[in-house]
């Protein structure tokens, strides 16, 4: 049984590869195990700097949760607490890894040049988000303080203990990022980030094969037009 497990979660890892989003709609136990390891960005909560709008910072264990897009804490209790300000959060750095917090959700910045840099937004979505169902209902609250659930953007609780039933996908987005303004990938936005290399742009993209959806490639491509 565990050597089936094993299997089968290689199988599901080797989808990252080839695709940028991945869909459950009939969830299992290893699809459930699987939204376990990445419902937050790393894989534990470790020792972070919160940099406000304001230039005031805060410092903590902390992680990224993909669901809500928004930084969750561990108080001195040991209780997981979700940032209540979290929309005046500028950028989060954690392991020498930077986020920056956008109105998509929160970006990690991969490669940079000039006012420009590339990065990648995670997330987690609930396929049956509009409907009431095994995991969760409507709230009017938008305050969560322990983190046994997680409000998502449709204003639904996702309550971590019963999500045996919830169909979700998990999506890897490249974003741009040019003079404060964010983008998805495309030939135009990546021609407006660097004007004078329209041709190698191109050129690039057809002999190499690149998919503008997937990170890896638009990291390649961005890393080759960066030089």
């Amino acid at each position: 049984m565990k050597k089936i497990l094993i299997v089968a979660l290689m199988a599901f890892m080797g989808s990252y590869a080839y695709s940028q989003t991945v869909a459950f709609t009939s969830p299992n136990a290893e699809s459930q195990k699987m939204l376990d390891s990445v419902k937050y960005i790393l894989p534990e909560f470790s020792a972070g700097m919160v940099i406000f709008e304001n230039g005031e910072q805060s410092n903590g264990a902390v992680n990224i949760n993909t669901i809500d897009q928004k930084v969750h804490f561990i108080d001195p209790n040991g209780k997981i607490l979700v940032l209540s300000n979290n929309e005046q959060v500028s950028r989060v750095f954690i392991k020498g890894r930077s986020f920056i917090n956008s109105r998509y959700g929160y970006i990690e910045v991969y490669e940079t040049a000039g006012d420009t840099f590339m990065g990648e937004l995670r997330k987690v979505g609930f396929i049956s988000e509009s409907k009431t169902g095994a995991f969760g209902s409507k709230s009017q609250t938008t305050a969560i303080q322990t983190v046994n659930s997680v409000q998502t953007s449709g204003g639904y609780m996702v309550d971590f203990e019963k999500q045996k039933n919830s169909p979700y996908t998990y999506k890897k987005i490249p974003y741009l990022c040019r003079k404060g303004m964010f983008q998805t990938v495309t030939k135009k936005t990546l021609q407006k980030c660097f004007p004078d290399k329209k041709e190698a742009i191109d050129k690039y993209i057809e002999e190499n094969d690149i998919n503008l959806n997937h990170v890896d490639d638009v990291r390649k491509l961005f890393k080759a037009l960066s030089k």
